[in-house]
């Protein structure tokens, strides 16, 4: 039987929605009598007094090119209490998942970065394969924004993000860098990844990753770290990972992901401002 954790009454805005974060979840539980509707019931969910501020926010409308845009406060499926799928509330379906092996799913967490919603990661072989690939030939340009948070800040092979197959466009832990949050830029042989951020275990984060086919700008909490670094051109999977580096859950997350919002496409630097602004606000960063 699967629950899916929704917001009711004011929902959290979804694109192109308006209204507050809500104060309480429904659980809807699908089973033999879904078919005669879903059984509901509503249960309160805590929230912070910061976490309540933050919510009064405007609501984010999307800009075009969005692909995807997973919030954990919105369309989580859970099956046995763990995560099957992160809906996308991009209106294009493209859900992320992980159906197979429940060993691979994350877990639900109500209440996480600053009292908001998240997915945990446990750093052994949990992933979420979202169904589009980001390497440079099917998106040129491409923005990713990420709210998380990690469990550890050792130089360790730990994928927040990931396309495998070269690791094109991947960003997370790494111990080839002087960082030991980094990104891969392929600038030559012994130098795949470059230095990003010296990541805080335990402390959260939104980076704005901004890939081109020849650059990358990287942004933390607001501040620019990379500026238009140099990157070449690799190979890339058919999908996105999140949470690992690949579909078998190598190189895996440690920590909580609450939010993440891609855009395949050149975003306008006020776009870029705009959802920047929004995240920060939101999770209080």
């Amino acid at each position: 039987m699967d629950e899916q954790v929704q917001p009711t009454g004011t929902a959290e805005p979804t694109p192109g929605s308006e209204g507050l974060r809500p104060d309480r979840r429904t659980v809807i539980l699908a089973g033999s009598a879904a078919t005669a509707g879903a059984l509901a019931w509503t249960v309160p969910s805590i929230r912070s007094v910061a976490a309540a501020q933050a919510a009064t926010a405007a609501p984010l409308a999307p800009f075009p090119g969005m692909a995807a845009w997973y919030d954990a406060g919105v369309g989580v499926t859970l099956s046995a209490g763990q995560v099957v799928v992160w809906g996308d509330q991009s209106g294009n379906a493209n859900d992320a998942t992980q159906t197979g092996d429940p060993m691979q799913q994350p877990t639900f967490v109500a209440s996480a970065i600053n009292g908001l919603p998240a997915l945990s990661f446990d750093g052994s072989e949990d992933v979420l394969v979202i169904p589009f690939a980001i390497d440079p030939d099917t998106a040129p340009d491409l923005t990713v924004f990420a709210v998380f948070q990690s469990n550890t800040d050792g130089f360790e092979l730990r994928k927040l993000y990931s396309n495998d197959f070269g690791f094109d466009r991947a960003a997370g832990l790494d111990t080839r860098a002087g960082t030991n949050y980094a990104y891969f830029s392929f600038a030559g042989p012994g130098a795949e990844v470059s230095d990003y951020f010296n990541l805080v275990a335990g402390t959260p984060y939104l980076t704005v990753d901004q890939w081109t086919t020849t650059s990358f700008t990287g942004t933390v909490n607001g501040t620019n770290e990379v500026s238009a670094a140099p990157v070449a051109v690799d190979g890339g999977a058919p999908f996105t990972y999140l949470g690992a580096l690949n579909e078998l859950g190598g190189e895996p997350w440690d920590g909580l992901i609450a939010e993440v919002i891609i855009y395949i496409g050149a975003l306008a630097p006020a776009d870029v401002l705009q959802t920047q602004t929004y995240l920060l606000d939101k999770y209080g960063l």
